[in-house]
């Protein structure tokens, strides 16, 4: 609820950010393909400008170079970009663990 609340009233053009994207985990995250889709759906449901998404070129990444590739489309976006996990305590699995500590 914190969050969310956040999310309503903070002031975006005074904290530089211009993207809030909201991923609301489950314990099926707990499997990386789900996980994953979860996190590149959010970021392109924010609209977020200049965003790419990374597996659209019509070939399978990796788990490591899905992780780079999105990083990458994240540090070309203009502006700032809040991602919030929403109940990451769900998360047990180490793929997902792993990807959000990188």
């Amino acid at each position: 609820m914190l969050l969310s609340d956040w999310s309503r009233r903070v002031d975006r053009e005074a904290a530089g950010i211009r993207t809030v994207a909201w991923v609301s985990l489950t314990t099926d995250d707990n499997d990386p393909r789900t996980f994953w889709s979860a996190i590149l759906a959010s970021l392109d449901a924010c609209d977020a400008p200049g965003w790419q998404r990374p597996d659209r070129a019509g070939r399978r990444l990796g788990e490591l170079d899905l992780l780079a590739e999105v990083v990458d489309a994240l540090d070309a976006l203009s502006g700032t970009l809040v991602l919030v996990l929403d109940d990451v305590h769900l998360l047990t699995a180490p793929a997902p663990l792993r990807a959000i500590a990188a």
